[in-house]
């Protein structure tokens, strides 16, 4: 029997670091990284364009997965009517469409959100994966407060997020929880972890080479755009963050961060 495509679902919130892992998990030749299949109607509809630039109709790699999906009697423009409807035969011609014109043992999706979990198409075609990564809470402010965000609403967000990725991953046989920072302090240690999650081991020149790796994934953040490499924390929040994002972030974000660092073995 053939072995099962591994999907990859990378958890967390915008700017906790989960754009960086999906491009250096994109830098593997036997991974490719999507994006977030909620993302791909509006992708399918023009309102937003691949990673690459191109919009749809006009990005070969994406033409092709719609091909294939079509040769299914399906179209990514209904994909976000099947999500609601939890129709599992579509959603798994989707990922089969993908795996079909990827040709990869590990696809990485990045809806973030561990409502998606279920969603996931699994045996004997595909099994499932999960990495939660995560920010220091006042890292998180930090990050929200740069972006324009209300500070307070991101906390309530970073709060419910964290408990939800917390239950749905309790009992899931694989499933990885890192934090931003020590990701970022020892990468080689944690991508090998993490692709051991689908049998692989790191590439050669995958850390190094990443940021130059032309991408197709559908969503993200700005990072998307830069090209270089580097792997660091911005520590600007532990002298910069004014008094009242900070006390925000302790008081509702303290207690889910210790949990979250808990299930990451700390």
């Amino acid at each position: 029997m053939p072995t099962p495509t591994t999907i990859l679902s990378i958890l967390g919130l915008e700017h906790s670091g989960t754009t960086l892992l999906v491009r250096i998990l994109n830098n593997h030749p036997d991974a490719v990284s999507i994006g977030g299949m909620k993302n791909l109607a509006s992708f399918a509809t023009g309102q937003r364009p691949c990673s690459c630039g191109a919009a749809y109709g006009h990005c070969p790699v994406w033409n092709a997965v719609e091909n294939e999906f079509r040769a299914r009697g399906r179209r990514l423009a209904n994909l976000s009517n099947a999500i609601k409807t939890r129709d599992a035969a579509t959603i798994h011609d989707f990922f089969a469409a993908v795996a079909a014109s990827f040709r990869r043992p590990l696809l990485v999706e990045s809806s973030r959100q561990p409502s998606y979990l279920d969603l996931l198409p699994g045996a004997p075609d595909f099994r499932a994966a999960a990495v939660h990564i995560f920010k220091h809470p006042a890292a998180q402010a930090w990050s929200a407060r740069r972006a324009g965000r209300p500070v307070l609403r991101e906390m309530r967000h970073y709060r419910r997020r964290s408990h939800a990725i917390l239950r749905r991953l309790a009992d899931h046989p694989a499933a990885l929880h890192i934090s931003h920072e020590e990701f970022c302090a020892a990468p080689d240690l944690h991508l090998r972890r993490i692709l051991a999650l689908a049998d692989l081991e790191p590439a050669p020149g995958q850390l190094e080479t990443w940021g130059e790796k032309d991408m197709h994934i559908i969503g993200g953040n700005r990072m998307k755009r830069d090209r270089t490499s580097a792997i660091r924390t911005d520590g600007t929040w532990r002298r910069s963050l004014p008094l009242v994002p900070r006390l925000l972030a302790h008081f509702l974000g303290t207690e889910p961060y210790r949990r979250n660092l808990a299930a990451a073995g700390h």
